[in-house]
């Protein structure tokens, strides 16, 4: 007899039913199955429940603002439950609201966050990212093995300290699905792969300032930060942006690079055609008098690089 079945669950927390409702559809296509929760209380009881026979909890999905208890709060506490301190967080935030009485010296130690208002398609991107690349809470991209937001957040609230201004520069591989999908993983890891090692070439050819040393972090399926000193952001952007529209080539075939696309399945099932991979920068500065958490700070990059994709290459 095989193994059987195991049915991965959601924990998802809201107090807007139409978010949960949301949610719950955008988990349909990964085949979870969501635990509704309308507050941060419920979020922590149905943790320390016993998991249903035959299924495996696979990610928590929660707001920062909940009833009762707040998002942040219930992620630190699920961190002492053994069955669930290791399931990936993703937080939903409020624009350019920050959580309420929350000092930027306290870190929300999510796994990922997503600005709202959002919609199913981009919801649905980061349940796939998240559950194709299921790595525990905190622990490195399962196929780069570089540290992820946890770490980002923890690092950067540590220079905040220290008095440094710091400069974080975004990446986004823009159509890395399709071609993952167009070419399968194995070919979307090497580029994964790839691109690590542009920015960390990159890196090691320029002058590092004493105590601020680039710290690099693979955040999504094709996003990436990294955090430097201020005077080094242009350079590192011109350096890599040149170099990344040469290597990428390395991956196509010399009739897709002269086209300068490709054709896949998008994701409505229809024909598709998709340019050649590129990568889109944002440069953000950040100083301790304008932090306020690290979310925001997510959520701000996130929208300057959904603007670079209908624009320019970088917005600064």
């Amino acid at each position: 007899m095989g193994k059987p079945t195991v049915k991965p669950i959601a924990f998802v927390a809201s107090e807007d039913a139409k978010i949960r409702e949301l949610v719950r559809s955008a988990l349909v296509p990964e085949k979870v199955e969501p635990i509704l929760c309308g507050n941060g209380v419920e979020v922590l009881e149905s943790a320390k429940e016993k998991t249903p026979e035959g299924s495996e909890l696979k990610l928590v999905i929660l707001e920062a603002f909940l009833p009762k208890m707040d998002g942040f709060e219930v992620v630190n506490r699920l961190q002492d439950i053994p069955q669930v301190r290791d399931v990936p967080v993703l937080m939903l935030l409020n624009k350019g609201v920050p959580p309420r009485s929350l000092p930027s010296s306290v870190r929300l130690k999510a796994d990922n966050y997503l600005q709202k208002p959002f919609e199913l398609k981009e919801i649905q991107a980061e349940i796939h990212s998240m559950v194709k690349y299921f790595r525990k809470h905190a622990a490195p991209h399962p196929v780069t093995h570089l540290p992820g937001h946890p770490q980002m957040e923890q690092e950067i609230v540590q220079r905040l300290s220290r008095g440094q201004v710091l400069s974080t520069l975004w990446m986004d591989i823009n159509h890395f699905r399709p071609f993952n999908d167009h070419l399968g993983p194995e070919k979307g890891n090497k580029v994964l792969l790839a691109t690590v090692k542009l920015i960390q070439d990159i890196i090691k050819s320029l002058p590092a300032a004493a105590g601020q040393e680039p710290f690099l972090a693979h955040v999504d399926g094709d996003d990436f930060i990294l955090l430097l000193s201020e005077p080094l952001t242009t350079q590192i952007k011109a350096t890599l942006r040149e170099r990344f529209s040469q290597e990428i080539q390395n991956f196509y075939a010399a009739s897709e690079i002269e086209k300068g696309f490709i054709y896949e399945k998008g994701r409505d099932k229809k024909d598709q055609i998709f340019p050649l991979m590129g990568l889109s920068m944002v440069d953000l500065k950040v100083s301790v008098e304008k932090f306020q958490h690290y979310g925001l700070l997510v959520s701000e990059s996130s929208e300057l690089l959904r603007q670079t994709k209908v624009g320019a290459q970088d917005v600064k």
